[in-house]
């Protein structure tokens, strides 16, 4: 993982994944499709939303189209990614 997105997932308070996690974003890494589901506030988010960023640090013409079906849940997720992006100063 980039340094840099380690420093700023820690200054947020993240220092470890769970197995979950760790799994799937390693699957999307080598180009798998991967379903996640588990309970509200398990760190859903991070699966999909770290290999974009990686993606991003890495070529920045990379773009990413997210789906949200329901608003509130979509509008939480557009919030904590748009933090994430900040911190690298990737404004979207």
């Amino acid at each position: 993982m980039n340094e840099r997105l380690r420093s700023v997932l820690a200054a947020g308070g993240i220092t470890r994944f769970w197995t979950h996690q760790v799994e799937a974003i390693e699957a999307v890494r080598r180009g798998l499709n991967v379903v996640v589901i588990t309970p509200t506030a398990s760190g859903k988010s991070l699966v999909y939303n770290l290999p974009v960023i990686e993606s991003i640090l890495g070529d920045r013409k990379t773009r990413a189209l997210y789906l949200f079906r329901l608003k509130g849940l979509g509008q939480d997720q557009v919030q904590n990614l748009n933090e994430l992006l900040t911190a690298f100063e990737l404004q979207p």
